[in-house]
This record gives C-alpha cells, structure tokens and sequence, in this order.
C-alpha cells in the first residue's frame, strides 16, 4: 500500500516500524554515543594536560616566589646591618681606616693630592704624615716630585728630602710655583746632590746653615730670588763647591771665608753684602771668574793678588774710595776688569802689567792725572777702555794713538779731556746711549783733527 501511495516500492523487512528497522536505528545511536564519548574523553585528557601544566607552573611559580622573598629577607638582613650601630659601617670617607685612605689617595700624582686636604681634618693630617709621603713618592716619578718639592707643606718636604737624599744627584727647578716659599732645613738630606739650580724660583727667608752638609755639592745656583740676611758660615764646609751665583738677591753682612772650598766661579752681583771684597779660598789660582758688582764692599784686599788665574773681575758700584791696590796688577790673566762707579781716585799708572786685557772700565771715578800712553800700548789686545766721567788731565807724552794698537779700541773719555792728544778710536756706544744723550768726546766734534775718530 506504501509503494502504491508513494508511486514507490517499499521493502517490506525494512519499512518503519519493523523489526530489522529498530535494530539499524539502534546501532546507528551506539556509534554515534561512542563518537560522543571519545570526543569527551580527548577534551577530558586535554583539561589533565592543562592541568598538570598550570601546576607545574605554579610550583615553578611558587619557587621563584619563595626565592624573591629570601632575597627580600636578606636586603632585609642587610639593611638592619646598616641600621646596626654595634656595627662598623663606613659612609663617610673620612671614617675610613686611615692605611685604606693612605692606599686612595697614594694613586693620586703628588702635585694633585694636596687639592684634597679641604676634605676633612683627618683626611689633612694624614697627607702630612711621613708614612704617605713615601706611599706617594714611590707611586710616582720622583723628577715629577723634585720639580714641586719646594712648594710642598713642611712636612712632606723633610720626608721626601730624606727618601731622595741617596739618589738625588741635580735638584733642578726654575721658575717654580705660583707663590714665594723658603729654602727648607731639610735641604741638608740630600747629601748625593752635585747640583742645585733654583734660578727665579721666588725664594725668600735666610740661607739654612744645613746646606753646609752637602759634601758633593758642585753647582749652587740661586741667583734672582729674594733671599735675605748673612751667608750660613757652614759655607765653608761645602769642600766641592767650584760654581756659586748669588746674584740679584738681597743678601747681606760680609761675605764669609771660605777655606775649604775651590771655587772656579763666583758671582754675589746685585746684593747687599760689605766688607772686603772675598778672596779667601781653599785655592784662590782655580778661581777664573769674580762678580761682585752692585753691592756694598767698601775694600779691596791685598789678597786679590792671589787669584792669579783669575780671567774677569767686575766690581763695580762699590764704595771702595781708594786708589788701586798695586797687588792687582799681579793679575796678568786678566781679560775683563770693571771697576766703574767705585769712588775710586789716585792715577793708572801699573795698569801695563794687565797685557791680557780686553776690557777696561774705570768710568765714573775719580782718577786724575794724565791717562799712561805707553802702558795702554802694551794692553795688545784691548777692545774697549772706558774713561768717561774722571778727572784725566792729558795724555803722557802729549799724545795716545789708538791705531797703533792690533785692533781697533772702543774708547770714551769726558769732553774737557784734550781731545787732539787722541788718534784712531771708535766712539764707545755702549756710554753714549746709556747716558741719555750725554755722549762722550769720542763723538764728530769739527774742532777735531782729521782722522782722530774712526767711524
């Protein structure tokens, strides 16, 4: 009846309702209920798996937790440490033990490390103390040092004076620091120094007498300072002295003797020093070169006569006021002698002996009498004679002829001396300009004869 109402055929077995129908239907529900169940089982395992990685994580989690509050525990620890006043911490750099402030500050150059003083009290005292002065030098070049060791504080300068005493042999420093410093006591520490150089270095005060300690001392010069009072008498036991400039201080009081020692140079130029001019040495023929002008010497010795190896003597601007001692013409050597401005008077007769001369300034003196022809005849290899500012009457014999000398002689003399009795000299210019316009008679004069002035 069902095919013919559907205009189909209809399997009678399987038509709804029938046995065979009813078991298709039920298998068909069982695969799909099993399909069901392993889907849920797969997300079931899914969820475990989840699971377990969310625990996993979160004991992982948990570790880092607990780890991070150990770490707290412990800053925790420490801070109550700092808090801790049974504990010494050191926050201030001042509070630090003083060998680990020694240690710091060691590194820093010795001409930079005293910028650090300011810091605190203890911080000061402890760069003073000789303990760091020998940390610091040995960290650092001691050239470097000596270069700044004048400038440094006292004591530091004694420290480092004893540590450098044995190797010390040239303490060379010119034109050193900002402001004026003193020549130290302890410069008698350095007992290897051959030579001290201090030129222009703004040193005030006395000499020390330590420096007599300094038995290979060979060179001291210390020359355009402003170093004031007597020499120490301890400079007599310097035995290796042989160079000693002095010159453009404000030394004082007599130059003492000086036995021991074998000068070959001494210059006190431009000081304040009196009495006789010095001539005492260990052994008065090595000296070669005595400076004495510009002070306050009031005699020549006899005992200039000694220095026969001597080349120049220029003792000039003092107040000697007497006639030349006639043991100087003892000094045959001699190449260059000043003596101008000395208030010195009586005639030049012995100047003949001086043959080797080659400079001859007695200007600005009160010499009279007539000028010695034939003994400034035998002074072959004179270039300049100054006469300018005495009271020379004449030429003996009525004439002195400069070009009968091997070379040609700058000269000067005042206007009121005969110029006719002079030949063949060139005009001293070292006088006319120095005497602002006032020339001397070796000018062009039209009363002159032809051929007295060489141009």
């Amino acid at each position: 009846m069902l095919s013919l109402l559907n205009g189909q055929d209809v399997d009678p077995i399987t038509r709804p309702g029938s046995k065979r129908a009813r078991t298709d239907a039920s298998s068909s529900s069982e695969a799909q209920s099993a399909g069901v169940n392993a889907e849920i089982k797969a997300e079931v395992a899914a969820i475990k798996d989840t699971e377990s990685a969310i625990m996993s994580n979160q004991h992982h989690l948990s570790k880092q937790v607990t780890s991070i509050k150990d770490a707290q525990q412990h800053a925790s620890n420490q801070v109550q440490r700092l808090v801790n006043h049974k504990t010494k911490f050191y926050t201030r750099l001042q509070d630090l033990p003083l060998e680990i402030v020694d240690l710091i500050f060691s590194w820093i150059p010795v001409w930079a490390v005293f910028k650090y003083r300011r810091l605190s009290r203890s911080i000061n005292e402890r760069l003073l103390t000789a303990q760091f002065a020998v940390l610091n030098m040995r960290r650092h070049h001691k050239v470097s040092f000596v270069k700044i060791w004048l400038h440094l504080p006292q004591e530091y300068q004694a420290e480092a004076a004893r540590d450098l005493g044995g190797w010390l042999k040239n303490f060379v420093s010119m034109n050193m620091g900002p402001s004026k410093t003193r020549l130290p006591k302890s410069i008698g520490c350095l007992t290897a120094v051959e030579t001290i150089d201090l030129l222009r270095c703004k040193l005030i005060g006395t000499i020390p007498d330590e420096i007599g300690a300094l038995k290979n001392l060979a060179i001291l010069e210390l020359r355009q300072n402003a170093l004031t009072g007597a020499l120490p008498r301890s400079f007599a036991l310097l035995t290796g002295l042989k160079m000693l400039d002095l010159s453009e201080n404000q030394l004082s009081g007599d130059f003492p003797p000086l036995p021991n020692t074998n000068l070959e140079r001494i210059v006190l130029s431009r000081n304040r020093f009196t009495g006789p001019i010095p001539t005492v040495f260990g052994d008065p023929c090595k000296l070669r070169r005595l400076r004495a002008d510009g002070n306050r010497f009031t005699a020549i010795p006899a005992s200039i006569g000694q220095l026969t190896n001597l080349k120049e003597l220029c003792i000039s601007r003092n107040s000697f006021s007497s006639e030349i001692p006639s043991e100087l013409w003892n000094l045959q050597t001699l190449k260059t002698l000043e003596m101008s401005g000395c208030s010195m008077f009586g005639t030049l007769a012995g100047i003949g002996s001086l043959i080797n001369l080659e400079i001859l300034d007695l200007s600005n003196n009160q010499f009279s009498g007539d000028a010695p022809s034939q003994e400034i005849y035998q002074l072959q290899r004179l270039l300049a004679l100054h006469l300018i500012r005495n009271q020379l009457t004449g030429c003996e014999g009525g004439l002195l002829d400069m070009s009968r000398m091997p070379f040609q002689v700058s000269m000067c003399m005042d206007r009121e001396f005969p110029r006719h009795q002079v030949h063949g000299y060139l005009r001293c210019k070292f006088h006319t300009d120095q005497d602002n316009g006032d020339t001397s008679d070796s000018e062009t004069d039209p009363d002159s004869e032809p051929g007295s002035e060489l141009e």
